[in-house]
């Protein structure tokens, strides 16, 4: 899950004044070591001749700006500024005025000539880390926490690495440090939070939930928390929970944050609850305006447009449940484009929509016309990708496996892609026996009937006696909606591997959904639905 870092950057600040006030250690140079691929191997800075003079005139600014008082804050920065220009303070607070507007880039630089003055000024490595941590630069950002735990015992710089191997999905190691920042201060709530989402993306589940629990009943603001938990009950298909903790989120916080609205509105959509989406995120979008947040006002924004497509393809499905079914066998590429379920269309007519697909169709298939479409259905039915499917079987069985790349790659592929074939067909080609890649290829029909009828190449009717025959063939050669999606994705490897892998992110997700969410087709409609 990829959460908003708002609260931890606020945090970071809250603990700087007790970094600030933790004891300088002496030793040797501060940075990596020399020849190590481990970033978190770090040696000791060397010893600062420069006082700190401004230590409580920084934890007031500071605590200014935990507290929300931004301007108070710049006013005390700005003071050390006009009294001592030259100082490893002055350039650690002009780091942090740029940290308050998100200027990270510069923060950076401000952070490393206050160090260069002051090797030993623990909060400006545990911040320069930070905003390597906002650039997505985190093997730089654990080197600068690391350096900063050897300056001082402050748990806030294991919370703040953990939170870096976590999005390194180096999720060992973010819980051992969670469970070190744990041992040291066990009323901190925020750790509880990256510790659970490692467990979760480790399929631990009762123990990333017990966290998000635990993360609550610490925190003074029960709101930021209780949107954790909610988006993770997202990430593991309970929308229902999901809504309960966005909206306990927002009774926390008296209403007054259109982020928790935001979710609320995914929770409902993802339950097909339209109407209560769209009204949590019109409320969002009108929170958001009011604070000048024009950004996640356009983010609700993109989602209420989405909310009112999905309720327009639900509303718009077809009645009888063979047909569902059979729409349903197009449901992963249509997800990852991010079109409905339901519908033929899959959403609003749109002309714009349909001069797009209309370009589409050209572009991948070649279709131009009513007779192209019906032609490019009759060659799917008769070749599709199964033809060199069982080609390379075939050679392969008939032990002709070295002559397969060169042969493969005069049909017009790379070697790469030509050994990417003859290997698929290697590992499945036994256990997909005569189906090959049916699934591929009869899925993609289906598709292309669905794009037809958007484009107007084809009326509703044509399109139920079309699909239907698709439909009955997979249904007849496939045990379950599992094995279906699976077995597609093996023929969209073999279509394309860079497709495949650069596309293989989205389609996991939408595999995952369809599998799972109470609201997917794939969940609500039994494998063996009567198609007659």
């Amino acid at each position: 899950m990829t959460r908003e870092r708002g609260f931890l950057f606020r945090f970071a600040f809250l603990c700087s004044s007790a970094l600030l006030s933790a004891s300088s250690l002496h030793g040797c140079g501060a940075n990596s070591i020399l020849g190590s691929e481990d970033p978190a191997a770090v040696t000791m800075p060397p010893p600062s001749l420069t006082p700190e003079i401004y230590r409580p005139q920084v934890n007031e600014a500071i605590g200014a700006s935990v507290s929300g008082d931004a301007d108070k804050a710049r006013r005390i920065y700005n003071d050390i500024i006009a009294r001592d220009p030259n100082s490893a303070e002055a350039e650690f607070c002009r780091a942090e005025m740029c940290l308050l507007e998100r200027r990270n880039k510069e923060a950076i630089d401000f952070f490393s000539k206050a160090l260069s003055k002051n090797p030993q000024l623990e909060v400006a490595y545990h911040d320069r880390g930070n905003a390597y941590s906002n650039l997505g630069l985190y093997d730089k950002a654990i080197t600068d926490y690391s350096v900063a735990m050897l300056l001082g015992p402050g748990p806030v710089h294991w919370l703040c690495r953990a939170r870096a191997y976590v999005n390194k999905e180096e999720w060992e190691k973010a819980i051992k440090d969670a469970n070190v920042a744990i041992s040291k201060d066990p009323a901190m709530a925020s750790v509880y939070v990256e510790r659970a989402e490692a467990l979760a993306a480790l399929h631990r589940e009762s123990e990333a939930l017990a966290d998000y629990s635990k993360a609550i009943s610490l925190a003074d603001n029960k709101a930021v928390y209780y949107c954790y938990r909610g988006r993770h009950f997202l990430d593991v298909y309970q929308p229902d929970k999901a809504a309960l903790d966005f909206a306990e989120a927002i009774k926390q916080n008296d209403g007054k944050d259109g982020h928790y609205y935001y979710w609320l509105g995914r929770a409902r959509l993802d339950m097909e609850d339209f109407d209560r989406a769209a009204e949590a995120l019109s409320r969002s979008i009108e929170l958001a305006k009011q604070k000048q947040d024009f950004n996640s006002a356009k983010s609700s924004e993109k989602w209420l447009k989405i909310v009112q497509e999905r309720k327009y393809d639900f509303e718009h499905a077809p009645k009888e449940k063979k047909y569902q079914w059979a729409i349903a066998c197009s449901a992963i590429l249509f997800s990852q484009n991010r079109r409905g379920l339901y519908s033929l269309r899959g959403g609003i007519p749109s002309l714009e929509h349909s001069e797009d697909e209309k370009s589409r169709l050209v572009s991948w298939w070649g279709i131009h016309s009513r007779q192209d479409l019906l032609d490019t259905l009759k060659s799917q039915e008769t070749g599709g990708h199964n033809r060199s499917w069982f080609r390379i079987r075939e050679k392969l069985a008939n032990k002709q496996g070295n002559q397969l790349v060169l042969s493969e790659t005069l049909r017009d592929l790379d070697a790469e892609q030509a050994r990417n074939r003859i290997e698929l067909v290697e590992i499945y080609g036994k256990r997909f026996g005569d189906r090959g890649l049916m699934a591929w290829d009869l899925c993609r029909c289906i598709c292309l009937i669905r794009w037809g009828y958007d484009v107007g190449f084809l009326t509703e009717d044509e399109c139920y006696t079309l699909m239907m025959p698709y439909a009955r063939k997979l249904q007849a050669n496939y045990t379950s909606w599992q094995q279906l999606g699976e077995e597609y994705l093996v023929g969209r490897n073999f279509w394309s591997k860079s497709e495949y892998e650069n596309g293989r992110k989205r389609t996991d997700e939408a595999l995952a959904r369809l599998l799972h969410l109470p609201t997917s087709p794939w969940v609500k409609l039994p494998w063996k639905t009567n198609l007659e």
